[in-house]
């Protein structure tokens, strides 16, 4: 997108800072930190809660039961990828491809290999309820993994690193998935803010336009996308790394937001 050869794309502020600093997946791309001026916000939303999910008739009862298991963490080389990994890290120590195995695969092929009961854990991020989830649960029993709400409230040093700007601890409630989801307890996990970005140089009328599109046709479709309720206006305009769009800014200026000084153009 940065580049022109797309309009809009979907982003994550640790992303972002990964290309501004030319860092990780973007190292070697040596323009990276100056393509990244060309990138702005619309609007960040929850990617919300990494669900860390097992088979209930597997017994893994814990993050620390996935020792020597086949785990699917994200696509090798992308965010969500890291992010499963560092959670792991902190969470158990484990560390993939020496703790276990480390699933290389696109999320549709892995959620494919873990119906068919090829992967162990599968760790996907989504708004709740997912409806992958809510697919899996009405032929099986799911478990998710995570941590108590003690741990959440009062996280380590090691977690408090793999939560950094960008990444918060989120639930999956108990009752989510009635009765396909064993859990007891509600589950404490990994979540993650991700937004959609536009090129600096669209239009600002066309951006505004399309701002004010989104947040006005969210009502039309809560009744059928119940995860919209997680989506929220002052989510949206959360301090990040990533400057608003001004057309994205003209809309929310407009309604009343109140825009951290570090989110203007």
């Amino acid at each position: 997108m940065a580049q022109g050869k797309l309009d809009m794309v979907m982003t994550s502020p640790a992303v972002y800072r990964f290309m501004k600093g030319g860092k990780a997946m973007y190292q070697k791309l040596k323009s990276a930190p100056e393509l990244s001026k060309n990138v702005r916000l619309m609007f960040w939303f929850p990617y919300s809660t990494y669900h860390v999910t097992t088979y209930a008739e597997d017994d893994i009862t814990s993050l620390q039961d996935i020792k020597g298991k086949n785990v699917f963490l994200g696509p090798p080389g992308g965010g969500a990828w890291r992010a499963s990994a560092d959670w792991i890290l902190a969470t158990t120590g484990y560390k993939p491809g020496e703790d276990f195995d480390n699933v290389k695969a696109s999320w549709s092929s892995a959620l494919q290999g873990f119906q068919d009961r090829q992967i162990d854990v599968y760790i996907g991020g989504c708004i709740d309820p997912c409806p992958q989830f809510e697919q899996l649960s009405v032929t099986s029993k799911l478990r998710f993994l995570g941590v108590d709400k003690a741990t959440a409230d009062n996280p380590n040093d090691a977690i408090k690193k793999a939560i950094p700007p960008g990444r918060y601890i989120d639930v999956v409630k108990a009752d989510t998935y009635g009765d396909g989801q064993v859990n007891e307890t509600d589950v404490y996990t990994l979540a993650a803010v991700v937004g959609v970005a536009v090129r600096k140089d669209i239009g600002d009328d066309t951006v505004y336009a399309i701002t004010k599109a989104f947040w006005e046709g969210l009502d039309g479709i809560r009744a059928d996308a119940p995860w919209v309720d997680n989506i929220t206006l002052d989510f949206a305009v959360q301090e990040g790394p990533l400057p608003l769009h001004p057309g994205a800014l003209k809309y929310y200026e407009e309604i009343g937001l109140a825009i951290p000084d570090v989110n203007r153009p």
